[in-house]
């Protein structure tokens, strides 16, 4: 399959979930969808013969991004799809189930924003099993500068 075929693919499966395409430069494709779509999505896109290579989480004023890198190792192209989910209980639902490369990457955003990852086998804790003094949820803002 021709990189352009390829490419198609990977396009048409964020189309299918109702991605909205949000930036596209230097072989990364950012775009947003729903919470609800995730699973699905993140599926069809691990199916397809890309790698989860890890995931991030962003704190902003209004909400978080919880943000899915998948890399085709073939093209160079990251696709990366974002959800945007409220700061109050934020929850998201796990694709861990789906792609077992995500057990710990969800494990280690749960506790150190508190984001809660529906349907996760274990979210049981990473670091504050060995570290008494770490506090909850230690890189979230909010919880910092004592806004709510």
């Amino acid at each position: 399959m021709m990189d352009s075929e390829r490419l198609d693919r990977f396009y048409k499966i964020i189309e299918s979930e109702n991605g909205k395409i949000i930036s596209e430069k230097k072989k990364r494709v950012y775009f947003e969808i729903e919470a609800g779509n995730i699973k699905k999505a993140a599926s069809k896109l691990f199916e397809a013969g890309l790698r989860l290579s890890t995931m991030s989480a962003i704190e902003n004023k209004d909400n978080f991004e919880i943000i899915y890198h998948f890399s085709d190792d073939t093209t160079g192209y990251y696709f990366c799809p974002k959800v945007f989910v409220q700061l109050k209980k934020p929850a998201v639902p796990s694709v861990a189930n789906e792609i077992k490369g995500a057990i710990w990457i969800e494990r280690e955003i749960h506790e150190l924003f508190g984001v809660d990852f529906k349907g996760h086998p274990n979210l049981k804790p990473l670091l504050k099993e060995n570290i008494d003094t770490l506090p909850e949820t230690p890189l979230r803002v909010k919880r910092r500068s004592n806004d709510e």
